[in-house]
């Protein structure tokens, strides 16, 4: 496999939020349901804030909110969706294995990590059509899905994650995005400080939630990455992101 140039592109910095319930007995599904809620209603509350004297301009977020939700029920393609698939060389000895990740946010690209060399690039055609060939096998597929909140500076992404084919969600992960910056550095620990106020409004009495998130952020020292946030941040971060839910799931079933 040869390496193809970086993927670029400026976008707000991003931080993965890994949702641990406290409740092992409630499913998931009603979990992500319970997290949507608290963070429309924190939007609602900071759209007021921002603009006191025009309550109607939060109609177009409940609207988007009722028009995407019958499509996370159904496991149906939501409008933002990140896939990640795990891939292993079908003869032993015969490759590196691979981290593949597409997502809504760079359409038509396909991005992947060689965690073993600590590399992160984006694929070209002649990579993808191997992947469709019967060289590599696919161990492992998730797929990320669900709905948007603007807040202030910060987006946040509810997404509920699912693992293969299976229509059950597995685990619920908060894409928190701090929109004004693109260096890392920089938006690191403001977005670890915007967290612990998330996880306070998130379990606070009323929303009926109680649990912690853990936290998934974009330096990583081992690999050779842009200063500026881009598409390689967010291969790894979803990427670790899918091993985190895989080995939760693991355990679980001990």
């Amino acid at each position: 496999l040869t390496l193809c140039r970086p993927c670029g592109g400026a976008m707000g910095v991003k931080l993965l939020l890994l949702w641990r319930d406290a409740s092992h007995e409630r499913p998931v599904s009603e979990t992500a349901r319970l997290v949507r809620a608290a963070v429309v209603a924190l939007a609602d509350v900071d759209a007021r804030q921002q603009h006191p004297h025009q309550p109607s301009q939060q109609q177009p977020l409940q609207q988007q909110r009722a028009q995407q939700q019958p499509a996370d029920a159904a496991g149906a393609a939501a409008a933002c969706e990140t896939e990640v698939s795990e891939w292993a060389p079908a003869a032993k000895g015969a490759g590196c294995e691979l981290s593949v990740v597409r997502s809504w946010e760079f359409p038509g690209e396909v991005l992947y990590a060689v965690k073993s060399k600590c590399m992160v690039a984006r694929a070209d055609a002649a990579l993808q059509a191997v992947l469709q060939g019967d060289a590599f096998v696919r161990r492992l597929r998730g797929r990320f899905e669900g709905t948007t909140h603007r807040m202030g500076d910060f987006t946040l992404r509810v997404l509920e994650a699912r693992l293969e084919a299976r229509e059950e969600t597995s685990a619920v992960v908060i894409e928190c995005t701090y929109e004004p910056l693109q260096a890392v550095e920089l938006a690191t620990q403001l977005l670890r400080e915007y967290t612990e106020q998330l996880l306070a409004a998130l379990t606070a009495k009323h929303t009926g939630l109680k649990g912690q998130l853990l936290c998934i952020h974009a330096l990583h020292a081992s690999y050779d990455l842009p200063a500026e946030y881009a598409a390689e941040h967010l291969c790894l971060q979803y990427s670790q992101c899918l091993g985190s839910i895989v080995r939760s799931s693991q355990q679980a079933a001990r």
